[in-house]
């Protein structure tokens, strides 16, 4: 049979694993949220002008914000090619809200789980 030794530096192992773990969520969820503050103002701020006049990186915000994890196109670097791809893909729905923020609770559950086998030991 193994010591406690052993079973805390398991535990420990296991902690620092969903730390990393929670911390790429929160990261994902902040690049999440950085796109969508930037769409918003992008959006509003073209809203009421001729897309003849809206900046490139307004352009930008308003693609990278509607593209998906599925598409296998590279982001259009001149306003051109910019306006061609907002045109292909303005109609599509916003990205839904992110699972992400269940994983984070489920983590949060799983963490006072392991905290409450430690202190068994």
């Amino acid at each position: 049979m193994l010591g406690t030794d052993v079973l805390q530096v398991a535990v420990q192992r296991r902690i620092k694993k969903d730390e990393a773990e929670k911390q790429k969520v929160v990261r994902k969820n902040a690049d999440r949220a950085k796109k969508r503050m930037a769409y918003l103002k992008a959006s509003s701020e073209t809203s009421h002008l001729d897309q003849s006049l809206w900046s490139v990186s307004q352009l930008k915000a308003l693609i990278s914000f509607k593209k998906r994890k599925t598409d296998s196109w590279q982001q259009p670097k001149n306003k051109t090619q910019l306006i061609e791809k907002w045109n292909e893909i303005k109609n599509r729905e916003t990205p839904p809200p992110s699972p992400a923020r269940e994983e984070q609770q489920d983590d949060d559950e799983e963490e006072e789980d392991t905290a409450e086998a430690v202190e068994a030991v």
